[in-house]
């Protein structure tokens, strides 16, 4: 099991586990889930936010092996810097707002 650095002003997760395995995003003008996405997107999705996190001595380990509880913990991560990937409860959700970015 991975081992995740301690942050001294810990606070309860920002982004629901459950929620967060069942949701979709937005990524390059296409849908994703955020479960099943290969791990080069999800890091793509995650470095296009926070670019530096490939170096960064807690995030990079992570982006370099993408388990589910790796996925969540960066989502909860971007969230709490007000970097967010904008997750949707269904493929449908997504897919309408992609929709609505292009027009």
């Amino acid at each position: 099991m991975k081992q995740f650095a301690r942050r001294v002003n810990a606070m309860l997760p920002t982004v629901d586990y459950h929620e967060a395995r069942r949701s979709y995003f937005v990524h390059s003008g296409r849908v994703h889930s955020v479960e099943n996405v290969a791990s080069a997107v999800f890091r793509d999705a995650v470095l296009a936010r926070k670019p530096h996190w490939q170096f960064h001595e807690e995030y990079a380990p992570l982006l370099a092996d993408l388990d589910m509880f790796a996925r969540w913990y960066l989502l909860c991560a971007l969230a709490e810097d007000d970097k967010p990937i904008t997750l949707y409860s269904s493929r449908e959700q997504a897919q309408q707002s992609l929709v609505e970015m292009m027009y």
